[in-house]
C-alpha cells in the first residue's frame, strides 16, 4: 500500500492551507497520507519527535514541498527556536539518504512555485522534482508515486542475424569460375498460406475503404514496431455483410500484390470450412493442429500431433507467432463462441482459442485478423488498446447503388435507393439481387419485385437464403 508522509514549514496560513488541498487530494485519488493536521489530540501522545520518525518508518514516501523557509529550516540555518519540526526532519532525511548512500527514491521534492527550485535542500536534488501548478504536474507526481511513469519498453524481438560471407581458397585445378564465389548460408524460407480466404476475395470491394486503411495503418505500425499498436483487429458483423470479402481483399491487394511487406509469414483459417454453419463442430482441435505445423519447428510440429490440451496448444502457437512479424486470419469465430442471447453472452468456449487471442493481446511482433458475427467479450479489456474491435455497418445508400450498377443494373434513380434502403444496405443481398437481375432479367431493376425480399431479410437471423 502506497503512504505519503508530507514535510513542510509553515511559511503563512495560505500555504498550510495548500498542503491540506494537496494531502486531501493524494486521499481522493486512492493515496493515504499522514499530515501533522490529521493528529486528533494537538499533539500526539508519544510527542512530535517520536511521531515523526514513526511517520517516516510507515511511509513509503515522503513530499519535500520546497520553499526558502522549508530549505533554512531543513539545513539548520534558522532562527533558534523556530521551525524545529522541519529541522529534525531534515536531519533524519539527510541521515537516511546517508546511510542509503543516495539510492533512494522514497524522498520527492515538490513545489508549488517554479521559482522554489533554488530552495530545495542540497541532499534532495539529484531527486526529480514537480512543480504543483497544473493538473498535468499532479499527475506527473501521481505517477511516480504509483511507479507507472514513463513508457513500458517492448518485448525484446529477435536479433536480425545472417549468415556471414565464407571465402574459398584458390585452387588452379578448378574448371568453372562460379566455384570461386564466395558461398551465403541458405535464406531463410518465408511461408503464406492464405488459400482458405482466397475464393472470397472480390474483383472489386466497395464502401469499405475506412476499414482497408485501418487495416494498412496498422500494418504500417507493424512494420515500424510502434509500441501500443493493434495486435489483434476484430471485424464483428452479421452474416453477408462481407467481413470475410474485406479482410481477403485486404490481404490480396495491400499484401500479396505488394510483395508482402516484411511479412514474415501468413496463415489464414476458415472456421466454416469445417462444415456447414449450423453443423461446426465446435473445436480449435484441427487449427491448432495445422498452425503450429505451419508456423514452429519440428518440435512444434511433434506437439501438434501430441496428446496435450487445447489451451496448452495455444500457449504454444501464441508464442511461436508473436514472436516474429507474422499475419495470422482467423475467419469465422462465432462457431466457437457462445450464443449472445445466453448466460455466458458470447464468450468464447474453446480454451484454446482464448488463450491464443489473449496472449496475443499482450504480447505480438506480428497482427491477428479475425472476423465474427458477434463481438468477442473475453477481449474486452484490450478494446481501447491493442484489440480494436470494429462494427462492420451495413453498406451506404450510394455505396450500395454502385455496387448494384456493378452488376449493370439499370433502372430510375428512387428504384435504387429503394432497393438498397428495402434490403438495409445488406450487402450479400444486394450482390445476390445484381446478380440475379443481370441474369434473369437483363439489369432490369423494376424485376426486383419477383424476390421475396423478405426471404433475403432472414439471413439477419442466420435464415434461408444464405445460412
Amino acid at each position: 500500500m502506497i503512504k505519503v508522509f508530507i514535510s513542510y514549514s509553515h511559511d503563512s496560513e495560505e500555504h498550510r492551507e495548500r498542503v491540506f488541498g494537496l494531502s486531501e487530494r493524494l486521499r481522493d485519488d486512492g493515496i493515504e497520507t499522514i499530515l501533522d493536521r490529521y493528529v486528533e489530540c494537538g499533539s500526539p501522545p508519544e510527542g512530535w519527535p517520536r511521531w515523526m520518525l514513526n511517520s517516516f518508518d510507515a511511509a513509503t514516501h515522503v513530499l519535500c514541498v520546497c520553499t526558502g523557509n522549508y530549505y533554512r529550516r531543513f539545513r539548520g540555518h534558522e532562527q533558534p527556536g523556530k521551525g524545529k519540526g522541519v529541522d529534525w526532519e531534515g536531519a533524519v532525511i539527510t541521515q537516511e539518504l546517508y546511510d542509503a548512500r543516495h539510492v533512494s527514491s522514497k524522498f520527492i521534492p515538490v513545489l508549488f512555485d517554479p521559482a522554489d527550485e533554488l530552495h530545495i535542500p542540497e541532499p534532495l536534488r539529484s531527486q526529480t522534482y514537480y512543480v504543483l501548478n497544473s493538473e498535468t504536474n499532479y499527475q506527473g507526481l501521481y505517477d511516480a508515486l504509483l511507479n507507472q511513469s514513463g513508457v513500458k519498453p517492448g518485448a525484446i524481438g529477435e536479433l536480425k542475424l545472417k549468415p556471414r560471407i565464407t571465402g574459398q581458397p584458390l585452387r588452379f585445378d578448378v574448371q568453372s569460375p562460379e566455384s570461386c564465389s564466395p558461398i551465403l548460408g541458405k535464406a531463410e524460407t518465408l511461408r503464406f498460406d492464405i488459400s482458405p480466404i482466397l475464393k472470397y476475395a472480390p474483383s472489386q470491394l466497395i464502401g469499405r475503404e475506412n476499414e482497408i486503411a485501418f487495416l494498412n495503418d496498422a500494418w504500417g505500425k507493424v512494420m515500424r514496431e510502434e509500441i501500443g499498436r493493434p495486435r489483434i483487429i476484430t471485424f464483428a458483423a452479421l452474416g453477408g455483410e462481407g467481413k470475410t470479402s474485406l479482410v481477403a481483399k485486404w490481404v490480396v491487394d495491400e499484401m500479396l500484390d505488394k510483395g508482402w511487406q516484411s511479412c514474415n509469414a501468413a496463415f489464414a483459417w476458415s472456421f466454416y470450412n469445417q462444415g456447414t454453419r449450423e453443423q461446426l463442430a465446435a473445436s480449435s482441435d484441427l487449427f491448432l493442429k495445422e498452425a503450429l505445423i505451419f508456423f514452429g519447428d519440428d518440435a512444434d510440429k511433434d506437439f501438434a500431433a501430441s496428446p496435450a490440451g487445447a489451451y496448452e496448444k495455444g500457449q504454444r502457437l501464441a508464442r511461436i507467432v508473436g514472436q516474429r512479424r507474422n499475419l495470422l486470419i482467423l475467419d469465422g469465430l462465432e462457431s466457437l463462441q457462445y450464443a449472445p442471447a445466453g448466460s455466458m453472452r458470447s464468450e468464447l468456449k474453446d480454451q484454446g482459442i482464448a488463450v491464443l487471442l489473449k496472449s496475443l493481446a499482450q504480447n505480438s511482433q506480428g497482427l491477428c485478423v479475425a472476423t465474427t458475427r458477434y463481438s468477442l467479450p473475453d477481449l474486452k479489456a484490450f478494446w481501447r488498446t491493442t484489440v480494436p474491435e470494429i462494427k462492420l455497418e451495413r453498406l451506404s445508400r450510394d455505396a450500395g447503388v454502385h455496387l448494384l450498377k456493378t452488376f449493370d443494373v439499370h433502372g430510375a434513380v428512387q428504384e435504387f435507393d429503394a432497393l438498397v434502403e428495402d434490403v438495409k444496405g445488406h450487402a450479400l443481398t444486394l450482390t445476390l439481387l445484381g446478380a440475379y437481375l443481370r441474369d434473369a432479367h437483363n439489369g432490369d431493376i423494376r424485376k426486383r419485385d419477383l424476390v421475396r425480399l423478405e426471404e433475403a431479410d432472414s439471413e439477419e437471423q442466420g435464415g434461408l437464403l444464405f445460412a
